[in-house]
């Protein structure tokens, strides 16, 4: 989801290269996706991720596991009442820590178990059109008019967001709220346009629904928490890189 940008931070602020890492490791699970590929297929792109890896120079950080965060969000999870399978929960539980345990170690534990959360709830709300295609179309139009959403995962991430203020500063936790509600959106969009037929003159047609379904903007925003980056300027120039650099790697 996130990527780095060298000129600022290191690996454990930027985290794009070890989250590729960890898909090219199988270490967050391929299974997850909408789009069920050949083993073959799979292992092609774990290869290619590698030689892109090793041209970087890449050199796997070992992020710590955070126990503390892992329980947390497994009691979450456990909670929702979808039906899930244990070993679904558990992959949904694991790719969700991995990507806050490699990106966002400098925020403190509150802001960790909120991208956490927030992480685990897009991962499930992502396979979601397969099974509710209905609770994704109206999740902006309940939001926006305070109602309950159609499904408690969905619920769920509805009332994280109003919260986000809390945590961020007015940039940051509009980034949050707007992005989610797009994401949500494109998501719905992606599965109803499966078998739409892209012409060639659209050709920023794939950047354009890539921008939105990639939630970038909120995952951008999580790391600049209130009390370490306040204004704007200390960061908003960075932006638009990330979210080419995010959207291009996608």
């Amino acid at each position: 989801m996130l990527y780095e940008h060298e000129q600022v931070a290191g690996p454990r602020k930027w985290p794009g290269r070890h989250v590729l890492f960890l898909m090219a490791n199988q270490q967050i699970d391929s299974s997850l996706s909408i789009h069920q590929l050949p083993d073959q297929v799979h292992r092609e792109i774990q290869s290619i991720i590698r030689g892109f890896l090793q041209e970087c120079g890449y050199k796997d950080p070992r992020t710590p596991r955070d126990e503390e965060l892992r329980r947390y969000i497994a009691s979450d999870a456990q909670s929702w009442n979808v039906g899930l399978s244990s070993s679904h929960a558990t992959k949904i539980v694991d790719t969700a820590c991995h990507l806050i345990e490699a990106a966002y170690a400098h925020l403190s534990p509150e802001h960790r178990r909120y991208a956490a959360c927030f992480a685990a709830y897009f991962v499930y709300a992502d396979d979601l059109g397969n099974q509710d295609l209905e609770a994704l179309h109206q999740f902006s139009r309940r939001f926006i008019a305070g109602q309950e959403q159609l499904n408690p995962v969905l619920n769920r991430l509805a009332q994280l967001i109003r919260r986000a203020h809390e945590l961020w500063t007015d940039m940051g936790a509009s980034a949050i709220v707007t992005g989610t509600l797009e994401a949500i959106v494109a998501f719905h969009t992606e599965f109803t346009t499966r078998n739409m037929v892209i012409k060639p003159g659209a050709l920023r047609y794939p950047d354009y629904l890539r921008l939105r379904s990639g939630i970038d903007p909120p995952f951008i925003a999580f790391l600049f928490m209130r009390g370490w980056r306040d204004t704007a300027e200390s960061y908003v120039q960075l932006i638009p890189d990330m979210e080419f650099w995010i959207g291009s790697a996608k």
